[in-house]
């Protein structure tokens, strides 16, 4: 507060100091720079209301910052009362220094920028904390301290043996341990309430996931045995198949053989009925029967012609029966049942004309049976001393005879029943012809 200019004090004694003058001279300056320098933060005990007052007329001459530096002499390392660990303790001169300019607060050691925690942990370890409450006795506390009782002079005996720094730092200690409990202690409960839970359904999740896993590996290991089987069975079977498949080309080329020496034996067969049946056309019976297939031949033609007339007219009445369906459609339910009726007219010609194809299937056959009794190639006959098999072959004639009656039967019947149709097409011409509904289609 009283120096403006950069001011330096040395010549100091190595033990013992005394800063004399008159007042006003700036005696307690030197020792409120010097708390300044230790580390003091409390502006009351450097006799100032504010840390800024610390700075000369409070800037008001252009100085705008406070700062002290303290040098000490650390040649004799013996003497010297650093700790060995501290990194200071081998450096023959030390400096500390502590600036002050405006809201900026910096501390040096050697020059270089330190925490101001690491600037009171130096002074403290040699025993120079001005955080002590004896280390400075101001005016006034002379007569207080000689009247101490045992218990604080102990505490001010503790401070200059330099004891005071390991007490706080056991107390420092002891706060964080106890500070530590707490936090363990809440991790713990953290631990019992959350984690352990989690840990239990984890872990529960693992030994289901174990479990499973071992499932998955046995299922996964039967599967491929089953595989290894169904493959061992279809190999099986897929040999098993290809001996049946080598039997049966074995036994088809034995039929095949069979079947060769069969159309061997039927072409000699033929050869000799060929024989015989040159030696049998001159038979006069043989004369008369193929007269009478003629004559039925000629019959058959005829219910042909009438077959194909009757499809012409069922033809025509299927055309009669599509223009009135064409007309009928949309009318009311009267006329719905007469398009039933037409229906069913339909139906019972779709009958006739399969009867009528079935019956031209049967005139084919016994036409080819026909062509291959003029042909001669009917069943096998024998010579004319044989009379059994000439009773085979009139047996056969008594059969077509049958046949053709029954045929003739059929297509009469067909015949009416084409008569009625077209009968009941008449009627409903002629329903369609007086109903007034109809008449407006």
């Amino acid at each position: 507060k009283s120096y403006g200019g950069r001011t330096e004090i040395c010549g100091l004694h190595p033990q013992f100091n005394a800063i004399t003058g008159q007042n006003g001279s700036g005696k307690s300056n030197i020792l409120d720079a010097t708390s300044f320098a230790l580390g003091l933060n409390k502006p009351e005990l450097m006799r100032a209301k504010d840390m800024a007052e610390l700075i000369y007329l409070k800037g008001q001459q252009g100085i705008t910052k406070a700062e002290v530096t303290l040098v000490f002499n650390n040649e004799d390392e013996e003497r010297c009362p650093l700790p060995v660990t501290n990194p200071y303790r081998q450096q023959p001169k030390i400096t500390c220094t502590r600036l002050l300019q405006g809201s900026q607060r910096k501390w040096f050691i050697n020059g270089s920028v330190v925490k101001e925690k690491a600037y009171h942990d130096f002074f403290a370890a040699a025993g120079l904390s001005i955080q002590y409450p004896y280390f400075l006795i101001q005016q006034g506390k002379i007569t207080q301290t000689i009247g101490f009782r045992p218990h604080r002079f102990l505490e001010m005996l503790e401070e200059a043996a330099g004891t005071k720094t390991y007490q706080n730092k056991r107390d420092t200690t002891k706060k964080k341990i106890e500070a530590k409990e707490k936090e363990l202690a809440r991790v713990d409960d953290k631990l019992e309430q959350e984690f352990i839970p989690e840990r239990d359904r984890l872990n529960k999740e693992r030994v289901e996931y174990l479990q499973f896993e071992k499932i998955r590996s046995t299922i996964h290991q039967q599967q491929r045995f089953v595989n290894a089987i169904t493959y061992y069975e279809h190999l099986t079977v897929q040999k098993s198949g290809q001996q049946q498949l080598a039997q049966l080309v074995k036994e088809r080329e034995e039929l095949d053989a069979q079947m060769e020496s069969l159309q061997k034996e039927l072409a000699d067969k033929k050869k000799e009925f060929d024989k015989r049946m040159k030696a049998r056309n001159e038979d006069a019976e043989f004369t008369r029967l193929q007269e009478l297939l003629s004559k039925r031949t000629t019959e058959m033609e005829g219910a042909q012609t009438k077959l194909d007339n009757a499809k012409k007219d069922v033809v025509e009445a299927e055309k009669e029966v599509s223009s009135q369906q064409k007309k009928l459609k949309g009318h009311e339910k009267d006329v719905n049942k007469k398009d039933n009726e037409h229906k069913q007219l339909q139906t019972q010609l779709q009958s006739l004309l399969e009867a009528k194809d079935q019956l031209e299937k049967k005139q084919d056959k016994l036409n080819r049976k026909l062509h291959d009794i003029r042909a001669g190639r009917e069943v096998f006959v024998a010579d004319e001393g044989d009379e059994q098999e000439g009773q085979s072959v009139r047996e056969r004639l008594a059969a077509a005879k049958q046949k053709r009656a029954e045929i003739d039967t059929k297509l009469k019947q067909c015949a009416r029943e084409t008569k009625h149709l077209e009968e009941k097409l008449e009627k409903a011409d002629d329903i369609d012809a007086n109903d007034p509904k109809l008449k407006a289609y």
